[in-house]
C-alpha cells in the first residue's frame, strides 16, 4: 500500500457528531482506488480506517464522513487538525466494491455507511452513461437532525431517472414539513419490505439485483439475514460492516 502525505483543506458539521473531512494530495498527487474503498489514517503507532466518500474521478482529493466519538483516537486526531494540518494516509484497501455497472442494486446504509455507497453512487452515475440500470438507496438514520446530503441525493435523482433515495428515520415521532416521496418511517430494511410489499420490486425479481449493505456489524448482519429471508441468495449480497 502507498504512503500519502495530506493537506486538510475543508472540515464542515454535516450533523451533531458528524463531520466531513476533505484532504488535498501532496505526496504523491493522485490518488487512484475503486469505489467502497477505505483509507488508513496513521496516527503515530495508532491506525484508524475510513471509506472514502468521494467521486473517484476526483484524483487529487478526497473527502472522508466521519462520526466524532468523544475518546476516539481517530476523533480526537481529525477534531484538532486545523486547515492546512497534514495528515499520513495509506491504501486504498478493501474489497467492499461494484461487481457490475449493469445490473440493478439496492443500497442499504445506515449512519456513516453511507460513506462508500456515496462513492459508489457518483461512480455509476458519471460512467454509466444514458442507459444506467435501476439503483436504490435506503439509508437509515435515527432522527431529522441527523439528517445530511439529502439536497445532494434528491439533486442527483432528479437528473437521472434510474435513482432513487429513501431516508428512513426510525427514532423520528414528527414528520412534519420532510418530503413525504423522499422519508420513510422506521428502519432502512422496513422501508424496503415495504417497497416489496408495494409490487415495487416484484419479488420474482429479487435476485436480478445486487446488494451492497453498510454500516456497524450487528446492523449489517441483520440485513443481511434479512435479505436472505427474502429469498435474495448470498452470492447477491455485498456488505461492509465497522
Amino acid at each position: 500500500m502507498e504512503l500519502f502525505r495530506t493537506t486538510l483543506v475543508d472540515k464542515k458539521q454535516l450533523a451533531p457528531d458528524i463531520w466531513q473531512f476533505c484532504f488535498q494530495l501532496d505526496n504523491p498527487q493522485e490518488l487512484n482506488f475503486i469505489p467502497g474503498q477505505y483509507l488508513i489514517l496513521m496516527i503515530g503507532e495508532q491506525r484508524r480506517l475510513y471509506s472514502i466518500a468521494s467521486s473517484d474521478s476526483l484524483k487529487d482529493n478526497f473527502s472522508l464522513i466521519v462520526k466524532l466519538l468523544p475518546d476516539g483516537v481517530g476523533s480526537n486526531f481529525l477534531r484538532s487538525l486545523e486547515i492546512d494540518g497534514r495528515a499520513f494516509f495509506q491504501g486504498p484497501a478493501g474489497f467492499f466494491t461494484l461487481r457490475s455497472q449493469d445490473k440493478p442494486k439496492v443500497f442499504l446504509a445506515t449512519g456513516t455507511g453511507i460513506a462508500p455507497i456515496r462513492s459508489q453512487i457518483f461512480s455509476l452515475l458519471e460512467k454509466g452513461g444514458s442507459h444506467l440500470p435501476e439503483f436504490l438507496l435506503f439509508w437509515g438514520l435515527k432522527r431529522k437532525g441527523d439528517i445530511y446530503f439529502f439536497d445532494e441525493f434528491k439533486s442527483l435523482a432528479e437528473k437521472h431517472p434510474s435513482f432513487n433515495f429513501w431516508i428512513c428515520l426510525d427514532q423520528e415521532e414528527n414528520f412534519l414539513g420532510l418530503d413525504v416521496d423522499r422519508f420513510r418511517r422506521g428502519r432502512a430494511d422496513q422501508a424496503f419490505r415495504g417497497f416489496v410489499k408495494e409490487k415495487r420490486i416484484k419479488t420474482d425479481r429479487l435476485n436480478d439485483f445486487e446488494y451492497y449493505l453498510c454500516g456497524a456489524r450487528e446492523v449489517v448482519e441483520s440485513l443481511r439475514e434479512f435479505l436472505i429471508n427474502l429469498g435474495i441468495k448470498g452470492e447477491n449480497i455485498f456488505f461492509d460492516k465497522f
